[in-house]
């Protein structure tokens, strides 16, 4: 009996911390459902996430966002994020979205292309920024 209970309290300490995490991918951005349409890579969609969470993405913050979860031989150096803002103008460009510089900082969405994005958001195809649910992942859980 104690092996049960034992169980069931595990259980429930780690459902309060999945949704704990899901609600840190929320505020993080990770869960942004982005429009197939934008042509946009798992990468650039994170970088879209957190674009349409802050006012202004330092590059430090898009950088930890993309890495915090890999293993340090994964990592790439910082300078990666402009590569990536680099290849992802000419595709939000099409949609007359432009992600803008502030300098020495990193980047920032305005207003009225946050907006575009989401009225986008009603469109039937889209490409989740996460990747599967961490409920899956585990054996024995259900839900």
């Amino acid at each position: 009996m104690n092996e049960r209970l034992r169980i069931a309290s595990l259980e429930a300490q780690l459902e309060t911390a999945l949704k704990e995490l899901d609600m840190l991918r929320e505020a993080m951005g990770l869960k942004i459902v982005v429009p197939l349409e934008l042509g946009l890579t798992k990468n650039e969609a994170i970088i879209l996430g957190v674009l349409m969470k802050k006012e202004i993405a330092h590059k430090k913050a898009i950088w930890l966002t993309i890495y915090a979860a890999k293993a340090e031989e994964d990592e790439a150096e910082q300078k990666i994020i402009d590569v990536w803002v680099c290849k992802m103008r000419p595709k939000l460009k099409r949609f007359d979205i432009e992600i803008q510089t502030a300098w020495g900082v990193g980047y920032f969405l305005s207003s009225d292309d946050k907006a575009k994005i989401l009225a986008m958001g009603s469109q039937a195809e889209y490409a989740n920024t996460n990747v599967t649910s961490t409920r899956e992942q585990l054996p024995g859980l259900s839900g």
